[in-house]
């Protein structure tokens, strides 16, 4: 969908709804709190652009989200060992996030690039809305737990599981309605 030196941007595998996206880096990282300032600010520019081009294609609003491993071997809730942000309208965004805050220790950042904070911290899960970005402290958390949530939300919650549900037709209908879009 979109590429540059350091990132690309391609429809989600297991894409749950129409317009699911994945912004990830060609470096490898972790997660993005381990990603140089540069890239995160791109990132953050990736995310608004998805947002307004989401909104001229009649998307409800887009989330952000990562799972994001502190090391290899304490991942929290990430399925793979590569940084990658996930970019999906989401119906209730609002429920994403205050069933996070009722259970684990948050902090709100201004931007993608104050997350480097959390570097070297235990796994998290990051959420970015119309009402700010946030991290999670999670270090015991289910794999792919807000992939869990958005599914319910789109009325599939057994098709969380990118792995067992990879939901080409969505993938295939966010390539056609993002084919004309341009991300800077």
């Amino acid at each position: 969908m979109w590429e540059s030196e350091d990132l690309y941007l391609t429809p989600a595998l297991g894409c749950i709804t129409p317009g699911y996206l994945i912004l990830a880096p060609k470096e490898h990282y972790l997660s993005f709190a381990q990603a140089p300032d540069a890239l995160l600010i791109i990132a953050n520019r990736i995310w608004e652009e998805a947002n307004n081009v989401g909104a001229r294609l009649g998307l409800p609003s887009y989330v952000l989200f990562e799972h994001g491993a502190a090391t290899r071997s304490w991942r929290g809730a990430a399925c793979i060992e590569h940084a990658h942000l996930h970019l999906v309208p989401s119906r209730d965004h609002g429920k994403l996030s205050s069933h996070l805050q009722t259970r684990y220790r948050h902090q709100q950042h201004s931007s993608l690039a104050d997350i480097k904070t959390l570097d070297g911290g235990p796994p998290y899960l990051l959420l970015g809305n119309s009402s700010g970005l946030f991290s999670y402290e999670t270090p015991q958390i289910a794999s792919q737990y807000l992939r869990m949530q958005i599914a319910a939300q789109w009325g599939v919650p057994e098709k969380w599981n990118w792995r067992l549900h990879p939901m080409s037709e969505n993938f295939w209908i966010t390539v056609a309605m993002f084919s004309r879009s341009f991300f800077v």
